[in-house]
């Protein structure tokens, strides 16, 4: 209420000052030049877009909380997104040994799940709203990292002891003995394909599940900004929600710092929980703006047709039922 009391007062200014413009013709250096009140326009026009931006951010303009949850969210969104693309590949590389062809098929079916999802998801939310398709994909998210550290990672760490133990064997002995060694590195080596086979298995469980979460709240975010925007904000908010939407993937590093001071498997445990707590966070406190905040349930709808030669009448119905009707003839106005 003070800055909007704030811009009231600058507006009136500016009229005073255009009202001393138009009576006074002075040079461009002069405080009263026009073009000095062209840069005092843009200054204006650049500190509103910055109050714009933090309230947006901080969730304390027009729309309420639901702005700033959204920010959080997607900014969660592009961490876990840059962990499917950075550590969990990285880790499949260095620590599970997957080969790059599987690794070239796990980024595959997370992006293709991902689009597939995208379009499904954003048509469903026009008509169930943006609430639950964000939260589904903050917790389909949380699984799919779960399934990743839990199934491919401790569960299922690689294994090679066996296979050693029998090659080390066969060399310390004869006969019969070598016949035995041989026997159980080929068991050993088999049991560590068939381990390695699961391990692919369950890394690709998390891509899917990983790409199917994107995909579910990715395109409902931005929309969910346009609801809770006007017209002549649009821009700005989708600017403000994309700044910290994208800054996810720089803050994404972390998870990086974090699996090496601890262990891949925990640092996913841990962004799994963060989601989780995300979309508690989106189900409490976001508030569905579903057709555009600003527009109050409002069915607007225009008849216009002539009437005579000049005649136009004009209907709005608000809910259902006229709001006016004004109708004009030859010797008359709209």
């Amino acid at each position: 209420q003070r800055a909007e009391e704030e811009e009231e007062e600058e507006d009136s200014r500016d009229l005073e000052t255009a009202g001393m413009l138009q009576h006074h013709d002075r040079g461009a250096g002069d405080p009263l030049s026009p073009s000095h009140h062209r840069h005092m326009s843009v200054r204006k026009r650049m500190r509103a877009a910055g109050r714009d931006f933090l309230m947006f951010t901080l969730g304390r303009g027009r729309a309420g909380v639901s702005t700033a949850v959204l920010c959080i969210a997607g900014h969660t969104c592009n961490v876990i997104t840059s962990m499917a693309w950075g550590l969990v590949l990285a880790w499949a590389r260095d620590g599970l040994g997957v080969p790059s062809d599987a690794r070239n098929l796990m980024a595959a079916t997370y992006q293709y799940f991902m689009a597939g999802v995208l379009v499904f998801a954003s048509l469903a939310s026009d008509v169930t709203g943006r609430k639950w398709m964000i939260v589904g994909g903050l917790c389909t998210s949380a699984l799919g990292l779960t399934t990743a550290a839990l199934g491919a990672g401790f569960a299922h760490a690689p294994d090679t002891s066996a296979l050693a133990t029998a090659t080390a064997t066969r060399s310390s002995v004869g006969g019969s003995g070598q016949a035995d060694a041989a026997a159980a590195a080929v068991a050993a080596a088999a049991g560590a394909a068939a381990g390695g086979v699961l391990r692919f298995g369950y890394l690709e469980l998390a891509s899917v599940l990983l790409g199917c979460g994107t995909g579910l709240m990715y395109g409902c975010m931005a929309a969910a900004v346009v609801d809770h925007s006007s017209p002549h904000d649009q821009a700005l908010n989708m600017a403000a929600f994309r700044f910290w939407r994208d800054l996810g993937y720089a803050v994404g590093v972390v998870s990086g710092l974090a699996a090496d001071a601890t262990s891949p498997e925990a640092a996913m445990l841990a962004f799994a929980l963060i989601a989780l707590a995300v979309a508690a966070l989106v189900s409490l406190l976001y508030q569905e703006a579903l057709g555009g905040h600003h527009h109050h349930d409002l069915d607007c709808g225009y008849d216009l047709g002539v009437v005579g030669e000049v005649g136009v009448d004009v209907g709005v119905h608000a809910g259902g039922s006229s709001a006016g009707e004004v109708a004009g003839g030859p010797g008359g106005g709209v």
